[in-house]
């Protein structure tokens, strides 16, 4: 498995996943997860911009731990996940119009254009 940070590994669960997947892997081998070695073993499992914020972490100065870096991944990574979780709840609520059901985003649009076409005194 590796993390990407890309799609569903965005998902608060799937960097949970990742970090104890490679947790229980770097304990076989009796390694500390406290040891500074081990955050190389979790910059192994990871991939694209996954791999992007780890480098700029541990490039950055002052002391890296791995419980330093699980939060920097968060910050990252869970805004886009609560994003698309806004975007589904948009694209889930339903209004009728004529008696069609559309979405919001048509709805929107249909009173932008209203709006638009009213004399600019008489809206705000």
């Amino acid at each position: 498995m590796f993390y990407t940070g890309e799609g569903k590994d965005r998902d608060p669960l799937r960097i949970n996943s990742g970090y104890n997947r490679v947790y229980r892997y770097i304990s076989i081998f009796g390694i500390e997860d406290t040891d500074p070695q081990a955050l190389q073993y979790y910059r192994a499992y990871c991939r694209e911009k996954a791999l992007e914020k780890f480098t700029q972490y541990d490039n950055s100065q002052g002391a890296k731990t791995v419980n330093a870096l699980k939060p920097k991944f968060e910050v990252y990574f869970l805004p886009c996940a609560s994003t698309d979780t806004i975007y589904e709840l948009w694209l889930a609520v339903k209004r009728t119009t004529n008696g069609k059901t559309a979405q919001p985003t048509d709805i929107v649009i249909t009173v932008e254009t209203l709006r638009d076409s009213l004399p600019s005194a008489t809206t705000s």
